[in-house]
């Protein structure tokens, strides 16, 4: 795992965009590296995480007129280098990245197909005089570039690229629809103008002779149109999961695992344990709050399977911790949970250098509720929708169901808020931040204006992507798939993992799973009660029963209460209401101060969206900006 910068341009890589390679050393703080070729014309720069062959790997690795920099993990590299050297190919490694360079140099783009891992790399192509930007099919790495008259630049983090001389690192209003409704800004936008994400599952080719091309070579939708019918296999399923947990244990250095106690994370420590001779390294975070503390699962598991297992309190510091987040993230980026995530990742950390995760098994296996409520949406369509909405007010006020975000009866009152809307309108509501009914009272009247354009919002565009006669629930799925994955979850692992010098491997999101998974039938996923049912089958045997019967917690944290009460709630409002910098160009102080007074009072809950604002604010604070 490490971070690198990629230029290619008519003049040598500029000296400030080159000293910001020190600014990846959190990615790679085991060595550093660069290469240059044309006078400097193009330049590749290279921090290291060594992980697989700790003596040779260094990078960039520069073979016969062609050169790579290098982010991620290749899990079959072994076979694939095995199929080169049959080819007539040398290696002077044992690196996947060798492999890499010299599978490119075999297949061509192909080798993109072959790759079974998480990776975005920086190629350059002597022969060709061409630069080879590519990127994961589910977009577990990122890969941020910027495109000028006379150059192409790349980099690991957003923030590298704000020091391009030629770019003007100004506010991008058009994605700010979307960050206020989901809480991130999708591919292929960024927040800030000239500089884009390269999408999951594409590669970008540039020379200085002819312009920036972006190729999809997978995604979701054409794995699904390629996959053919078959029956569900539990026996398959074990397998491709084992398989999958077994190529990422591929390391030179200790693979623990990050443990909660949910389904998905025991299911990975279970085939880990089986897989290995030694105890598992398995490490949990508690949280004074009990709401949002699961150690007593994640016990329970390490019991079961005889883990080596280390248990963490931490205590949160917002005022120190958050700008840091904001700087690395580059751009805004509002999904609470990058607080606790940021925690486990350094408390992993001094525990091991590699961990697993369980990303991806809710959004292949049906984990959740959004998704049951989806199977329950579709019978209340059939009525009024004043009538449900009143007749499920009813019965939450009569049988006393708290309406909490986090609760099962909480989803319920939402969805019955926006029974008149959409179907894409309405998975928006349950997935998002709940912004779009607020910006217009909330943000300036000129910014307002600006991001209310005609065009349909991010969703609704992949929505209508995605081929008809799938189910709602299903329709949803890949609607994650495609963006609250990649966009949210993915982006929140890698920052706060990287954050902290720590690689994190997720065996759900390996490529064959995926591909397995799109064609396992819907039944066996969700009922209109329980989600993950083929995982819970199939895994029976591997997890207490508790943990078996365990529904949906999540890994949050008590935002409401945190606008609330103090230390957490005096610093969120100095945040919001300190009148510096450029923010009151955007917001609207007065309506805001009404809307956080409300929030401070529990007269409503719209903690989420103010915490959309407390990151924007910080992000126009924190990040050399021009408003």
């Amino acid at each position: 795992m490490c971070g690198f910068i990629a230029w290619l341009g008519e003049r040598p890589v500029p000296g400030s965009l080159a000293e910001q390679t020190a600014q990846l050393s959190h990615r790679g703080p085991d060595d550093s590296g660069s290469w240059r070729a044309r006078e400097g014309r193009v330049a590749l720069l290279h921090r290291r995480l060594s992980i697989i062959d700790l003596d040779r790997g260094a990078q960039p690795i520069v073979r016969d007129n062609t050169a790579i920099a290098y982010n991620g993990e290749t899990y079959n590299y072994r076979e694939l280098r095995k199929k080169l050297q049959h080819a007539g190919f040398s290696f002077s490694t044992d690196s996947d990245t060798e492999v890499l360079l010299r599978g490119y140099q075999h297949w061509g783009v192909e080798l993109l197909d072959r790759i079974r891992g998480m990776f975005a790399f920086a190629l350059w192509d002597g022969d060709r005089d061409q630069m080879l930007l590519a990127r994961d099919p589910l977009g577990q790495k990122p890969l941020f570039y910027s495109v000028g008259g006379n150059y192409l630049a790349a980099a690991s983090e957003l923030p590298v690229l704000l020091q391009l001389p030629a770019l003007s690192a100004s506010v991008n209003p058009g994605v700010f629809r979307d960050y206020f409704n989901l809480g991130y800004v999708p591919a292929p936008e960024t927040a800030v103008k000239n500089i884009k994400k390269l999408p999951p599952g594409s590669y970008l080719t540039c020379s200085l002779a002819a312009q920036p091309q972006v190729h999809s070579y997978w995604s979701p939708l054409g794995a699904l149109e390629r996959e053919e019918e078959g029956d569900f296999s539990p026996q398959q399923l074990r397998s491709k999961l084992t398989e999958a947990v077994r190529r990422r244990l591929v390391s030179d250095v200790p693979v623990g695992a990050f443990l909660s106690g949910g389904i998905d994370s025991s299911i990975i420590v279970a085939l880990m344990q089986q897989l290995t001779e030694q105890p598992v390294q398995t490490v949990t975070v508690g949280f004074r709050d009990a709401n949002y503390d699961e150690r007593d699962y994640a016990r329970q598991t390490a019991g079961y399977h005889g883990t080596d297992h280390h248990e963490f309190t931490v205590e949160t510091d917002l005022s120190e911790l958050l700008p840091r987040l904001v700087r690395h993230f580059g751009e805004p980026f509002a999904d609470s949970s990058a607080v606790p995530t940021y925690y486990v990742a350094q408390q992993t950390r001094r525990v091991v250098k590699v961990a697993l995760a369980g990303d991806g098994g809710d959004e292949l296996f049906g984990g959740y509720r959004r998704y049951r409520a989806m199977h329950l949406l579709k019978q209340l369509r059939l009525f009024s929708p004043r009538l449900m909405r009143r007749l499920i007010q009813n019965i939450s006020r009569r049988w006393g169901l708290p309406a909490r975000r986090r609760s099962a009866s909480g989803e319920l009152l939402r969805l019955a808020q926006h029974l008149g809307e959409s179907p894409v309108k309405q998975y928006q509501m349950m997935v998002g931040i709940g912004g779009g009914r607020l910006l217009k009272n909330i943000l300036a009247s000129e910014f307002f204006d600006q991001i209310n354009s005609d065009s349909d919002g991010h969703l609704t565009n992949l929505e209508q992507k995605i081929p008809a006669g799938l189910s709602e629930p299903e329709r949803y799925m890949l609607l994650d798939l495609l963006s609250y994955l990649p966009g949210d979850l993915l982006v929140k692992t890698d920052i706060t993992t990287m954050l902290n010098s720590l690689e994190c491997r997720c065996p759900f999101l390996d490529r064959d799973l995926v591909e397995f998974a799109l064609r396992i039938p819907l039944d066996q996923k969700i009922s209109r009660t329980t989600g993950k049912i083929c995982l819970r089958e199939t895994f029976s045997d591997l997890l207490p029963d508790r943990i078996e019967k365990r529904g949906k917690m999540g890994f949050g944290v008590p935002l409401a209460r945190w606008f609330c009460e103090s230390p957490e709630a005096d610093y969120l409002e100095q945040v919001l209401m300190e009148k510096s910098g450029a923010f009151f160009n955007y917001i609207d102080r007065a309506a805001l101060e009404e809307y956080l007074k409300k929030q401070q009072t529990g007269e409503l809950d719209i903690s989420p969206f103010l915490w959309s604002l407390v990151i924007f604010k910080l992000w126009l604070t924190e990040l050399p900006l021009q408003s």
